[in-house]
This record gives C-alpha cells, sequence and structure tokens, in this order.
C-alpha cells in the first residue's frame, strides 16, 4: 500500500513513473519546485524519509551526513525527499542500486523548501546561487525574469535579452546573461522549444533559434507584477500567456506519448506555433485566445501544410487552431478548431 496523500488526482506521468521502477533500480522525480513533485512520489511510495523534517533538530539530515547508507532502510520503494540537501545521498542510492539489482528501490525529488516569500524572489534571491553555489546578484536575476516575460514564447536571442538587461545594468555582459539563463534552465524556470527541421528541407533558409519560455504562465504575470485589469487592457500580453499556458499542456501530453514538440519560422516568416512528431507522423498547431483569429490561424496552417506537401513531405495527421475556449468542431477545410478545455487526449 503506497503513501497517497487525501486529495491526489493521478497524472499522466503516474504510467511513466511505474513503467520505470520496473526497469530500474532508482528513479529521480525533477522539475520546478511547488509542482506536486513529492506528492506524485508518494503516490508510488511505501516509505518515505524526509531530510529536511526538522524534527530533532534535523534528525534524518544529520544521520545522512554522517552516512548516508543509513537512511536507506525503509520499506521499497522508498522515497527520500530534498535529497539534494545532502548529495551523498545520490551516490548511496546508486551503489546499493547496482549492488542489489532490484529493481523499483528508491524514488527522489529535490527542490527548494518553500520560503515565506513570492517564488519569483526565491528564485533571485536563493535558488539561482544556491544551484552551483555561486553569488550571483539577485535584482539582476529578477531584472532577467522580467525581460523573459517580456520576450516569452518567442525565438528572443541572448544579444537582444542582454540589450534590455544592460538599460539599467550597462557592465553586464552577455556571457553573464548566458551564465543566468543556463542555471535558469537547470532549475526548470524556463523550456526551448527546438526549431523544426522537416525531412526535405533547405537548411539555408531556416533560422535555428529555439523558441524559449517560462515553464509556467504564472512565473510571467508574477515576473510583470501583472494584474488581472492590467491583463485585460493587453490583449497582447494575455495572448502570450495564453501560449504559454498552451505549449507547456502541448509538451505534457506530448512527451506522454513519446512525442516531441517543436516550433517552424522559416525565413520567409511563415511561422507556426507547434509541431508535434510521432514517428513519422506530425501534426500542426496555430494557437489563437480569440475565436475571431480563427481563420487567421487555419490560413497559416493551410499554408505549411501545402508548402511542405508540395516539397514531398508526409500529409500532416491533422492541423488545429487551439482556441480560449467555444465548441470543439472540425472546419469545411479540414482544420480543427480545438478549446484548452478539451486539449487533453
Amino acid at each position: 500500500m503506497t503513501l497517497t496523500e487525501q486529495g491526489y488526482k493521478p497524472r499522466l506521468i503516474d504510467s511513466k513513473i511505474v513503467r520505470y521502477l520496473k526497469l530500474f533500480g532508482a528513479l529521480s522525480i525533477e522539475g520546478p519546485k511547488w509542482c506536486g513533485k513529492t506528492w506524485t512520489a508518494l503516490n508510488q511510495a511505501n516509505s518515505v524519509v524526509y531530510i529536511l523534517d526538522p524534527e530533532d533538530e534535523y534528525a534524518n539530515r544529520e544521520a545522512a551526513r554522517l552516512n548516508p547508507a543509513s537512511i536507506l532502510g525503509g520499506e521499497t520503494p522508498l522515497l527520500i525527499d530534498e535529497w539534494q540537501e545532502v548529495p551523498g545521498i545520490w551516490d548511496a542510492v546508486r551503489f546499493a542500486a547496482d549492488s542489489t539489482r532490484k529493481k523499483g528501490l528508491y524514488l527522489l525529488t529535490g527542490s527548494v523548501t518553500p520560503s515565506p516569500e513570492q517564488y519569483i524572489s526565491a528564485l533571485a534571491e536563493t535558488d539561482i546561487s544556491d544551484a552551483d553555489n555561486k553569488k550571483r546578484n539577485p535584482d539582476l536575476a529578477k531584472h532577467l525574469l522580467a525581460a523573459l516575460a517580456r520576450t516569452n514564447v518567442t525565438s528572443a536571442t541572448v544579444t537582444t535579452l542582454s540589450a534590455d538587461i544592460q538599460a539599467r545594468y550597462s557592465d553586464v555582459s552577455r556571457q553573464t546573461v548566458s551564465d543566468y539563463l543556463s542555471v535558469l534552465k537547470r532549475l526548470f524556470v524556463i523550456e526551448e522549444i527546438p526549431q523544426w527541421f522537416p525531412e526535405l528541407r533547405d537548411k539555408l533558409r531556416l533560422r535555428k533559434m529555439p523558441k524559449r519560455m517560462l515553464t509556467d504562465p504564472s512565473l510571467a504575470v508574477s515576473a510583470l507584477k501583472a494584474r488581472p485589469q492590467d491583463l485585460a487592457r493587453d490583449p497582447r500580453t494575455l495572448g502570450m500567456l495564453f501560449e504559454n499556458l498552451c505549449l507547456r499542456d502541448l509538451l505534457i501530453y506530448a512527451e506522454a506519448e513519446g512525442a516531441k514538440l517543436s516550433h517552424y519560422h522559416d525565413t520567409n516568416d511563415l511561422e507556426v506555433d507547434a509541431i508535434i512528431e510521432l514517428g513519422m507522423k506530425w501534426a500542426a498547431f496555430e494557437i489563437k485566445l480569440g475565436a475571431h483569429r480563427v481563420d487567421e490561424g487555419a490560413a497559416t496552417l493551410k499554408r505549411l501544410r501545402s508548402k511542405l506537401v508540395a516539397k514531398g513531405a508526409n500529409e500532416p495527421a491533422f492541423c488545429a487552431v487551439i482556441t480560449g475556449g467555444g465548441p470543439r468542431y472540425t472546419r469545411d477545410d479540414g482544420i480543427l478548431v480545438i478549446p484548452i478545455d478539451c486539449l487533453r487526449p
């Protein structure tokens, strides 16, 4: 019997964890903090060690520091939460799994314990330095997060972001901005959606920049300090947040099926928000918050379909416009119209 918390709702990743526990001795569940990693792991665990449990002056943490193997005696699968507080736990788990050759022994989850402060403040003031024990400027980190929010779901270059930063911090180099971006990626704060290269392509005519987005649109809202009334007056920013939300969900659903998410943008400025590939099959998506822009999205998808098929590519499995609401239907031209609340496969 597992330690499933009351109120737990099944998640797409559950089946993958079950499968991997049958294949491997230990499994690490990674992702941004506060996203539910521990709850997900408890759903599969039969015992748990909380490294940051304050009982008896953090007895679990101190025991692990003295001898990491001493905490591995629970009923398996054993969940070790916040394992990164004692890095030696990783080696102890790996050694134990390799020695016994048994499957499904350990689950590891790690993040940073929530502080009384906001997520963005915690990232800027603590996490971005704790990631590799390198002191970084919290104000600069906050400014970069705001710059990322302003260029969210675009292919903004490091040079573009650097120019934004240098408007306030003139002495900050491009290399420094790249360093901060690298850490934010490792902390799962940003995702990069790669460029899609169709099977028959002219490499010289395609841009290679990934589309960078924040892991969750709520991060962009927080970084911009946007209020509901602000977003109501700014449909462009609201549309960006909606695209962020849709891409986040598409990424989750694609990965659950073993598919890949990318985007398309050629030098003729034909741009499609999302492409999903599964084997030799592909599907294309345009994301439009307002129903009045469905025709615009459908026209873009038809251009892409015609261009690629004319060059010998396979017909897409389907093309769809994702909207903020309304009915789900198929247009006369074959383009699907899917409200976001009907997006889940």
